[in-house]
């Protein structure tokens, strides 16, 4: 077996399917022609029609035939097990194994029930990882015979009215909605049919489901015109209460489907049902001028929760189109004392042109100078201003006064500064739009122009998330829509590099300004690479020699941060500029800057490891007990290592690393993502002949010293795989010319080390003296490896490499989707 076949496609071994049935598909046997629903195993029509009779007893609901069918059991173990084994398609296998999957959970629940053994506060009930199993993908629902159809859906409406509010009655109501949307029987319409009646106030998932069921329902054509009135009038029942967000989110579809039959009162809705609707209205055209005015007023002038539905219902609006209706509302209003100012990203919907969306741009950048108290009255003042402020952050000494009342001012006035921010983020995302829907605008901008007045603005956003950590997200989706107008930011990159090589002082800011500048550079590098094929030859110049400096950069700051790089917040975006810029290098044409760029950043990769492979920092609690610092295992140490083994297998594309740097990578294993990113960089520098003996001794010295352990995924075992033939292959290659049998290369392999080597022993990564043991063949000694490595993947657990087991040869459910919990109402 091939473990790369293990990897990729689940092994030629694996079972098929996980019913384990020992019967042949259809599909297996290749039978010539599609068997028809005559030619189906009785059972199944059988079962159906009897499930059906039983099923139409539920409408009742409240008699006595209603509870006793609720508690019986719809088929017996015998016919069940004929049922699984029938001879029927692949797909049709699994939708009956499901099937079978809930008559058995139901009965056991109905079994619990009644031996009355006095813990009545468990109940059974299947895990939420059974889920996966009702995705199209895997049940196929398209291929599914009608008999089987309803026979699934009739299981699905068995489980649901005998276990409601558990998984099972989430995962029939899953399997429900994803078969309406391929096919709808007369058991699925009738059951959806039956919401409408229901008068009972039922808990939020399960009318949430309803829900689905019915906006499905409505989509398909499956409700008749004269029950729409029914459905509003139930819709709106529901809107009138407070609701999850799911549930209001689908009732408000639902309101806004039949709008135009049957329009509701919007002022009978609960607040955040009303602006929901009238947002889904906006968006469909419907009502525009009624909706409009009473958005814009609530934006305005609501309460803080009413407003900010209201405005992100107008913004949503934005991109149809409804400038004119609310153009004719929101000038006026936006005028207010009192108003929000995230209105102010509703005024972007309204920009005419151009010239318009800058001078908005302008504007919102003088109110952010108002808001920081600063004396700017100009863009070009407050560029000036903002890059003066970055200057004395990283100057020696505290900060001026000056700066730190715009700092103050930025933390006290976040909220005001943030909608700002996203106001100038959609008008520059609606400038880009002008340029896609009109080939000629009666106010174009002088092309010049509006670049310097972007860049301006760029350094404006940069210079805010310095100051003010938690803008940065918001700062850098505006900094993206500008390069999607202006091009690259090189003048504001090239201004924060040169700020950060001459730091000299520390603390929170200049850490912040390291976290701006790598994420700049990062989307910098990313546009290089993507357009790369575009770009003119003097601006990848201009890129080259910037990308080096940043690198430099980069690698000061690691040398200036030393071993408390670790628990910095920036160590992983540093990690991460270090990852594109290997990957620029491996996508670039190979010339000295390139070649300068890689060693840089392999040094740079090799300096970082060093600090993050030292022995993890233990801390004291309150008792007296030493533990790990688990914030700087997982969010700082993680997260890096995960970029620098991007890195890493970029660098091995066009560099060869040394062998201390790939003890390193080895050493850095921590999850199976860095495990399949290592073996795999490894495995492109093996079979590229780019290694030297160094480097298989350093190979061939972990694997004698790692044990193979299931905490690997498939994935991470395949490229190990891989990683191990390859070495093997190229041993055979270099001594096949002399002469000497394949299977038994004399290659001992004895790592000898000099006694200063021996002496250090400040890293994990530095190997002691070991040997292969038996005879020393190092070829045998690797293909028994592969070996080993095969037989780990077979241990692994089946759901990893193939759909999860819904029943098992004895017809019960597995101990692996099953799980106990606490009934929510004991002795009822």
């Amino acid at each position: 077996m091939s473990v790369g076949a293990l990897g990729k496609h689940g092994g030629g071994d694996l079972a098929s399917t996980a019913a384990e049935s020992n019967q042949a598909s259809i599909d297996l046997v290749g039978t010539p022609r599609r068997r028809t629903s005559a030619e189906l195993p009785y059972e199944i029509t059988e079962l159906r029609t009897h499930i059906a009779a039983k099923v139409g007893l539920l409408y009742g609901r409240h008699g006595s035939l209603a509870d006793l069918v609720r508690k019986s059991e719809l088929a017996d173990e015998c016919t069940l097990r004929r049922l699984r084994g029938a001879c029927v398609p692949l797909a049709e296998r699994r939708a009956l194994e499901m099937a079978c999957l809930m008559l058995v959970m139901v009965k056991e629940r109905s079994g619990t029930q009644e031996a009355g053994n006095g813990d009545d506060t468990v109940v059974c009930d299947i895990s939420t990882e059974v889920y996966a199993a009702t995705a199209p993908e895997e049940m196929k629902y398209e291929k599914l015979r009608e008999p089987v159809a309803e026979l699934l859906t009739l299981c699905a409406i068995w489980a649901i009215e005998a276990a409601r509010g558990t998984n099972l009655s989430k995962l029939a109501y899953d399997l429900l909605f994803n078969l309406s949307r391929f096919r709808v029987n007369q058991h699925l319409k009738r059951y959806v049919a039956s919401f409408l009646e229901d008068t009972e106030r039922l808990c939020g998932d399960e009318q949430y489901w309803r829900l689905r069921l019915l906006h499905s329902s409505i989509k398909n054509g499956d409700i008749a015109s004269h029950d729409y009135a029914r459905l509003v009038r139930h819709c709106v029942g529901i809107a009138k209460h407070d609701n999850t967000i799911y549930v209001t989110d689908v009732v408000t579809s639902l309101l806004a489907e039949l709008w135009e039959i049957y329009p509701c009162a919007l002022g009978d809705l609960w607040p955040r049902a009303r602006y929901s609707l009238m947002g889904k209205l906006l968006v469909r055209g419907v009502a525009t001028e009624q909706v409009v005015q009473s958005l814009v007023h609530a934006a305005i002038s609501g309460p803080y929760y009413e407003r900010k539905i209201a405005i992100d219902a107008l913004v949503k609006s934005g991109s149809i189109q409804q400038t004119e209706s609310i153009g004719r509302f929101l000038p006026h209003s936006m005028v207010l004392p009192e108003a929000d100012l995230g209105i102010l990203s509703v005024g972007a919907a309204i920009l005419r042109d151009e010239a318009s969306a800058l001078l908005y741009v302008r504007e919102l950048c003088h109110e952010i100078a108002k808001l920081l108290r600063m004396k700017a009255t100009s863009l070009e003042e407050l560029c000036m201003e903002a890059k003066v402020d970055i200057s004395n952050v990283t100057a020696e000494g505290d900060l001026p006064d000056v700066t730190q009342v715009h700092v103050r001012s930025a933390c006290k006035n976040f909220f005001a500064i943030r909608d700002i921010v996203s106001a100038i983020c959609a008008a520059l995302q609606r400038m880009r739009a002008m340029e896609k829907e009109y080939s000629a605008e009666p106010a174009k901008v002088d092309a010049a122009r509006r670049t310097v007045e972007l860049n301006n603005v760029t350094v404006v956003l940069v210079y805010l998330a310095i100051i003010r950590e938690q803008l940065t997200p918001y700062v850098m989706g505006a900094v993206e829509a500008v390069m999607r107008l202006a091009g690259l930011p090189m003048n504001i990159l090239a201004f924060c590099v040169a700020a950060l090589r001459n730091c000299k002082t520390g603390g929170i800011l200049c850490d912040q300004l390291a976290v701006v500048t790598c994420k700049l550079a990062s989307k910098t590098v990313e546009c290089c690479i993507i357009r790369r094929h575009t770009l003119k030859e003097e601006v990848m110049r201009a890129v080259s020699q910037l990308v080096l400096e940043v690198a430099e950069t980069m690698h000061v700051v690691v040398v200036t941060l030393g071993k408390n790089s670790v628990r910095y917040k920036c160590a992983p975006h540093v990690a991460e500029t270090i990852a594109w810029l290997a990957s620029l290098a491996s996508a670039m044409p190979w010339n000295a800057d390139m070649r300068d760029l890689a060693r840089r950043v392999a040094n740079t990769l090799k300096r970082i490891l060093r600090y993050h492979l030292l022995p993890v920092k233990r801390e004291r609690d309150s008792h007296g007990n030493s533990g790990f610092n688990q914030m700087d295992v997982k969010q700082y140490r993680g997260a890096t290592l995960v970029y620098i083994a991007s890195a890493f297998e970029m660098l091995c594309r066009t560099l060869r690393p040394n062998a201390e740097m790939v003890r390193m990578m080895l050493s850095a294993l921590w999850n199976p993502d860095i495990a399949t990113t290592t073996f795999s960089a490894l495995e492109t520098l093996v079979a590229s002949n780019m290694k030297d003996a160094s480097v298989t001794r350093a190979i061939v010295t972990y694997l004698l010293k790692t044990p193979l352990h299931t905490d690997w995924d498939a994935q991470a075992l395949c490229a190990l795989h891989e990683l191990v033939d390859s070495l093997r292959r190229g041993l055979i290659r270099k001594h096949a010319a002399g002469g000497v049998v394949k299977e038994r290369l004399f290659v001992k392999y004895v790592p000898t080390f000099g006694l200063a080597a021996r002496r250090k022993v400040a890293g994990p990564w530095r190997p002691g003296k070991v040997k292969l043991g038996g005879q020393g063949y190092l070829a045998t000694f690797l293909r028994q490896f592969m070996i080993n490595v095969v037989e780990e993947a077979n241990r692994m657990p089946v759901a990893l490499r193939q759909p999860v087991a819904l029943l098992d040869e004895n017809m019960l459910i597995p101990q692996a989707i099953k799980e106990t919990r606490m009934h929510d109402c004991p002795g009822e």
